[in-house]
């Protein structure tokens, strides 16, 4: 095998191990959303007030935000959370936000 056929492979595999750590990711852009956490104690509140905080970077170097629960709570004047979801967005790998979404009352 060829140096240059090993550097393609092993650039193949750096490519797809992506593929086995997140839900999917485009190599171009990416739109996800998903469940972090529910309330499982007795029948489901009703979800009125909705909450977001977020999570900024550009090109791998700079980062800035809270996307946490509780700041998507005090933005939503949450006090009993319903369920949490998230939503990731990258476009070309050099932006990304990142959100936590919170429903609750």
């Amino acid at each position: 095998m060829s140096i240059r056929h090993r550097a393609a492979a092993l650039a193949l595999a750096v490519l797809l191990t992506s593929c086995v750590t997140s839900p999917g990711t485009g190599l171009i852009a990416t739109k996800i959303r998903g469940p972090i956490s529910a309330a499982t104690d007795g029948p489901a509140p009703e979800a009125p007030k909705v909450g977001v905080a977020e999570h900024y970077m550009a090109f791998g170097l700079f980062a800035h935000g809270d996307a946490s629960i509780d700041a998507a709570m005090k933005a939503g004047e949450i006090t009993r959370i319903h369920h949490v979801d998230y939503e990731y967005k990258n476009t070309l790998g050099l932006f990304s936000v990142y959100s936590t979404i919170v429903y609750g009352e």
